[in-house]
């Protein structure tokens, strides 16, 4: 949808395939709403894999490396919405803060609503009217305060779902895999290699490396990778300097955490910092 006169970008997308630009797990400088409006996909966020199913809700921070895998043979349809920070502080308030269904859980948890038909159809109509502004165009009298009164009201609904409904339970994975996520998490700071890792599971390594990316769908090395650049999003949200950042989050090379987080993100770690993707 061509909207760049406008904050949030939106889209409806019929495909087999998940991700043109986004074949594998990633991460966003903005938060995401994602509704799956016919299909049956696998939804990787994370630590965690979802079996999602026609009118399933994601909900998606900007710290979270996310994928979709479509199971079936057959296209599946979905509407996405992605909400910069900066728009969701604009205008929260002390009573009413917008980024709570985003930010009130931890990464890779609780990322998933099912919805009622009702509610699955009260999105799909937000999308509509987004549309139908964008489609008169951006000079028409009062359609940028139309769309963002739009979003606004997309996001208190959201929210008001987030805080009433219980959330999908991810899929288990095997207890091999299981450690090597949580052993990740627990020891980011260190020097983590695959051999390691056999080495404390008395496992073969191309064993473990075969097992964990048949059932994440990504490779040992590239969700380490990720991670790390998550977790130094969040030190540098929270005003640690670049060089701390660095070596806080496992990289034993400064030059390799600038190349790598620019890639990933678009941004070096300071012009990160400086553009302020995130909620203060």
């Amino acid at each position: 949808m061509d909207n760049t006169d406008y904050d949030v970008a939106f889209q409806k997308l019929s495909s087999y395939h998940a991700y043109d630009n986004y074949p594998h797990y990633h991460m966003h400088n903005f938060y995401e709403i994602y509704l799956l409006i016919e299909g049956d996909i696998n939804f990787y966020v994370q630590k965690s894999c979802y079996h999602v199913t026609s009118g399933s809700l994601a909900i998606i921070n900007s710290l979270e490396p996310h994928k979709a895998a479509n199971n079936k043979d057959s296209a599946f349809s979905r509407i996405y919405f992605h909400i910069p920070p900066s728009f969701i502080e604009k205008y929260s308030s002390d009573g009413t803060d917008l980024s709570y269904c985003f930010t009130s859980h931890p990464v890779g948890n609780n990322n998933i609503l099912h919805l009622t038909p009702r509610e699955k159809q009260y999105i799909t109509d937000i999308y509509g009217n987004l549309s139908e502004v964008i489609n008169s165009g951006a000079g028409n009298f009062g359609n940028k305060l139309l769309f963002d009164t739009y979003i606004i009201q997309l996001l208190i609904y959201i929210n008001n779902l987030y805080k009433g409904k219980s959330f999908a339970a991810p899929q288990k994975y095997s207890s091999d895999v299981q450690f090597i996520i949580d052993y990740i998490d627990s020891h980011i700071t260190e020097d983590i290699t695959l051999d390691s890792l056999a080495q404390k599971l008395s496992r073969d390594k191309y064993y473990l490396s075969h097992k964990f990316k048949k059932e994440t769908d990504t490779s040992i090395l590239h969700y380490l990778i990720l991670s790390r650049i998550s977790k130094a999003k969040q030190y540098l949200s929270e005003g640690m300097n670049v060089t701390e950042t660095c070596y806080s989050c496992g990289f034993n090379d400064y030059s390799n955490f600038i190349t790598t987080f620019k890639k990933i993100t678009g941004y070096t770690p300071k012009k990160y910092q400086l553009c302020r993707f995130y909620i203060s």
